[in-house]
């Protein structure tokens, strides 16, 4: 156990952003697209936690390591990741320890996500495309993480179609809304030109079943190409690899109309 002797307390503000977040995640099927956008927004959650949450539903203060500690335990020969360890504060705040989290406890943190899928484990709001388009005037969408899988919400397809065309309007406005817009698709064809051109990051994945490994060759605006790999198994607790994105009813009925006698 590091003694709070050595823990040096951190600050985290979160300011808008300089620039649109729009990151347009591709790869082939079964290739890690999925994983590495849940990763991001996993990541963020748990960099700016702010209390660890018992099974009762007690809240205990806590927060991430900062670098300092980091390189302490790196120093002891410890392990860490994104999850564990963390640090936990005493009750009247005066004394904190660096801390696993038990089996069973939740973490508390301001990083809201939303997303066309199901995810597990942190909370989240879950967004399809008609909900995305009715609060489009609103707030809701802002400060926050959204995850679009599969094209759905951003087909190329349906571009020209009135929700196209709204999702395009939306997509306009990601900067103002400090949102990070993360979409996971096959190939770039298949999202919206437009949403190809308001991409500030580009990440191809390739997944290599021996390993678990994930690799992503990462093209950010101003920034020279690099790559990055992880292991995918970390976020696997986090979503159903197998879920099926949900497509809008209204289209699956106007393409059986179009084929039935």
């Amino acid at each position: 156990m590091v003694q709070d002797s050595q823990i040096k307390p951190v600050t985290k503000v979160r300011v808008a952003l300089p620039e649109a977040k729009i990151t347009l995640i591709t790869g082939s099927q079964r290739s890690g697209k999925s994983t590495t956008g849940i990763a991001y927004a996993i990541d963020d959650y748990y960099r700016n936690m702010t209390a660890l949450v018992t099974p009762n539903g007690e809240y205990v203060k806590a927060r991430a390591l900062n670098n300092e500690e980091k390189s302490l335990l790196k120093s002891r020969g410890i392990l860490y990741n994104v999850f564990n360890p963390v640090v936990a504060y005493s009750n009247d705040g005066k004394s904190s320890n660096i801390v696993y989290i038990p089996k069973g406890w939740a973490v508390a943190s301001p990083v809201r996500i939303f997303a066309n899928f199901h995810l597990y484990g942190v909370p989240f709001v879950y967004t399809d495309l008609a909900m995305l388009l009715q609060y489009l005037n609103d707030d809701l969408l802002k400060d926050a993480w959204l995850l679009s899988d599969e094209s759905v919400m951003t087909s190329a397809r349906n571009s020209t179609t009135k929700a196209g065309k709204l999702m395009q309007t939306f997509g306009a406005t990601i900067g103002k809304r400090n949102l990070h817009f993360c979409l996971m698709t096959q190939y770039n064809r298949m999202a919206a030109q437009e949403f190809r051109i308001f991409a500030t990051s580009r990440i191809d994945c390739t997944y290599d079943k021996k390993s678990h490994y994930i690799a992503c060759d990462i093209d950010k605006n101003g920034e020279p190409k690099h790559s990055v790999s992880f292991w995918a198994c970390s976020y696997w607790r986090f979503f159903d690899t197998n879920e099926l994105i949900r497509v809008p009813q209204k289209r699956i009925d106007d393409a059986v109309a179009s084929v039935s006698d």
